[in-house]
């Protein structure tokens, strides 16, 4: 649990550094929104319609690494990684995470 703790550290630090510098984000769902998206549960599938993933479920997949191409998923708001072995993010999450409602587990 220690590794999530830094790593939502770490994107909020990134969070802060981007808006600083002016970076363009579009503008997060509401709550009330982001429940009536399809929850993906398949990176594959998820990288497939990369536009409209907005919830990507990967609990529980003996995830040791994520690809760099998580970067595509610009509208990603909430990330479910709980059960996985990872290590690490790729530092392309953070740069592409729409914030500040972006949750990580």
């Amino acid at each position: 649990m220690k590794i999530f703790t830094r790593i939502l550290l770490l994107v909020f630090f990134f969070n802060f550094i981007s808006f600083s510098f002016g970076q363009d984000h579009k503008k997060p769902l509401s709550e009330r929104k982001l429940k009536k998206r399809k929850e993906y549960t398949s990176l594959k599938q998820a990288l497939k319609n990369y536009k409209r993933v907005y919830k990507l479920n990967l609990n529980n997949q003996s995830l040791k690494s994520l690809p760099a191409d998580i970067k595509k998923l610009s509208n990603l708001q909430i990330l479910n990684l709980e059960g996985n072995n990872l290590i690490a993010l790729p530092k392309e999450i953070y740069l592409r995470i729409v914030f500040p409602k972006f949750q990580i587990y």
